[in-house]
């Protein structure tokens, strides 16, 4: 795991590492949004196709 944490973020300095932290935080909110988006839009059209 030191291998693949050293070719990650090996030539990073530390304001880059917090500020990848921080995208990698703010993408992961954003697929909580997608998931959640699409799971209901999912939901919508099976009852849509339901009342039909």
């Amino acid at each position: 795991t030191f291998y693949k944490w050293k070719s990650k973020y090996g030539g990073l300095d530390v304001q880059q590492l917090t500020k990848m932290k921080e995208l990698e935080k703010e993408l992961s909110q954003y697929k909580k949004i997608v998931a959640e988006l699409t799971l209901e839009n999912v939901v919508m059209k099976d009852v849509i196709a339901k009342k039909l």
